[in-house]
C-alpha cells in the first residue's frame, strides 16, 4: 500500500479563546452521543447550572430540539428530531440560558438504527444479546470498573467491521475492543486503530459459525481516568468498505483531478462524492500540526460527484472537476450498497500545483507552490531542488497524517548545493 504526502506553504493563524467563569452554565455530556437520521430520539444533557434554558442551538437546520420533559440544574431531558437528509457525522450544539451560553458539545448523525446499551452487561457475567446487522450501539461506560459485552451469532465467511467512535465524536472515552468466542477465546483485538487515533476498529471475517462476544473495556492507566463525566460511545457495526489511503490529497480549484482510493471491499462502491468539511468535523483537531482550516459557518453545498473510472477490491479511481469554492478541506465519501463510508480529506487549493515527477524536473525559484507526492516504497525519498536567496526565509511543510493517512510520518531535510545538511524537521 502506498501513502501520499502533500507539500506547500502555510499562513499561521493565532486564535484566542475566552475563559469560562466558574458560574457559567456548562455541559458535561449528552446521552446518547448520536442517533440515526430521519428519527426522533430521547436525550439527556448533563452539566452544571443548566437552569432556565431558553433554547438549544444546532449548527444545522437538519437537527432540532422538539420537546423538553425535565429540567434541573444538573440535567435537561428532551427529544431531538433529525431530518432524513441531515449530514452524517458530528454536529455542534449548545444551550442558551438566562445565565449565558454554555460550552459547545457534539451530537452525531448516524446512518444505521441505534440500539441502546442495557446494563448489566459486564463480563464475565451475561452479555447483552444483539443480532449481527448494520446498527449503532449507543453506550456509556460509567465509573472506573464498567465494561460492556455484546453477544451475537455469526455465520462462517461473513465479513463485518466494528467501528467504535468516542474521542473524535465528543466523548472523553479511551477504550479497547475485543472479539471473543463463547468460550472466552480471543480472536481479534484493537485499542488504537493506528499510531494517531486512539479509538478501536476491528475488521473480521468469521472462519466458523457460532456465538461470539464483543467486549469493551476502558483505559485506566496511570492517570486513573474516571468515566463518571463524559464516557459515551457509538459502536457502528457494518459491512462497509475500509479505506486506508487516498491519493492525491488535494488539487487546485477548477482543475480536473483523478483520485485513487486504496483499501478493502472497494469493488462494492457505487458512487463517490465530495462535500465541504463542516465546523463539527473540526471540533477536535487531533494533530498539533498545520491543517487547512475554514472557520466559517457551514454552507449549504451541493455535493461534487466523481465518476468511478476503475474499481477492484483493493483499489478504486474516480475522476471529477475540482470545485472552485469553498477553498479548504473537503470530505470524500464512498456510497456502497450497505451504506456510506468516509474516505478521508481532500484540500481544494488556490495555489498552483504539480505532481512530484514534474516538480523534480525543475527547481523551485519562488512563489507559493504545492507538490502532490507519494512515498510508496520502504526507504523511498523524494528530492526537490530549490533556488534560494540569502536573507529571504522559506517556509516548507508537509500534510499527510493530518489529512487522514495514518501510516506516514514525514521528515523534511534541507541540504545545500554541496550536500551538507543545514536543517531538518
Amino acid at each position: 500500500m502506498s501513502s501520499s504526502a502533500r507539500f506547500g506553504f502555510v499562513l499561521s493563524l493565532a486564535l484566542s479563546a475566552g475563559v469560562w467563569a466558574a458560574e457559567s452554565p456548562w455541559i458535561h455530556r449528552i446521552e446518547p452521543l448520536g442517533a440515526q437520521r430521519g428519527t426522533q430520539v430521547e436525550v439527556r444533557i448533563t452539566g452544571t447550572n443548566l437552569v432556565a434554558p431558553d433554547s438549544v442551538w444546532f449548527d444545522t437546520p437538519g437537527i432540532r430540539w422538539v420537546t423538553t420533559s425535565n429540567v434541573t440544574g444538573e440535567e435537561i431531558a428532551g427529544k431531538i428530531e433529525i431530518a432524513p437528509d441531515a449530514a452524517l457525522g458530528p454536529h455542534l450544539f449548545h444551550l442558551k440560558t438566562r445565565e449565558g451560553r454554555t460550552n459547545t458539545r457534539l451530537f452525531n448523525v448516524m446512518q444505521y438504527p441505534g440500539v441502546a446499551e442495557v446494563e448489566p452487561n459486564d463480563p464475565p457475567g451475561k452479555a447483552q444479546r444483539i443480532s449481527l446487522r448494520p446498527q449503532v450501539i449507543q453506550g456509556y461506560l460509567k465509573g472506573k470498573a464498567d465494561r460492556d459485552a455484546f453477544e451475537f451469532e455469526a455465520k462462517a465467511g461473513d465479513r463485518w467491521t466494528f467501528d467504535l467512535r468516542s474521542i473524535e465524536y465528543g466523548s472523553h472515552l479511551e477504550c479497547d475492543l475485543a472479539l471473543e468466542t463463547a468460550a472466552g477465546e480471543r480472536v481479534a483485538f484493537n485499542d488504537d486503530r493506528d499510531d494517531y487515533l486512539e479509538t478501536p476498529f476491528l475488521e473480521h471475517t468469521f472462519r466458523q459459525a457460532g456465538t461470539y462476544r464483543l467486549v469493551l473495556d476502558q483505559y485506566r492507566g496511570p492517570q486513573r481516568v474516571d468515566c463518571s463525566e463524559n464516557c459515551g460511545y457509538l459502536l457502528q457495526i457494518s459491512q462497509l468498505p475500509v479505506v486506508s489511503a487516498i491519493d492525491p490529497l488535494g488539487a487546485e480549484a477548477g482543475s480536473s483531478a483523478t483520485i485513487r482510493i486504496v483499501g478493502k471491499g472497494l469493488d462494492r462502491v457505487q458512487k463517490v462524492e465530495l462535500t465541504p468539511v463542516r465546523l463539527g468535523e473540526y471540533y477536535r483537531l487531533t494533530f498539533p500540526f498545520t491543517l487547512p482550516l475554514r472557520a466559517v459557518p457551514d454552507a449549504v453545498a451541493t455535493p461534487v460527484s466523481a465518476a468511478v473510472a476503475t474499481k477492484r477490491p483493493d483499489q478504486l479511481t474516480a475522476r471529477f472537476t475540482v470545485p472552485v469554492e469553498p477553498a479548504g478541506l473537503w470530505r470524500v465519501w464512498l456510497h456502497a450498497a450497505h451504506g456510506t463510508v468516509e474516505a478521508g480529506s481532500f484540500e481544494v487549493g488556490q495555489t498552483p500545483e504539480q505532481d512530484e515527477d514534474a516538480a523534480k524536473r525543475k527547481a523551485w525559484s519562488g512563489g507559493p507552490a504545492v507538490v502532490n507526492g507519494r512515498l510508496g516504497q520502504p526507504g523511498e525519498e523524494d528530492r526537490f531542488w530549490i533556488e534560494a536567496e540569502a536573507g529571504h526565509p522559506i517556509h516548507i511543510y508537509t500534510l499527510a497524517v493530518q489529512m487522514g493517512l495514518p501510516l506516514i510520518d514525514t521528515v523534511l531535510e534541507l541540504f545545500d548545493a554541496d550536500g551538507k545538511l543545514v536543517a531538518e524537521s
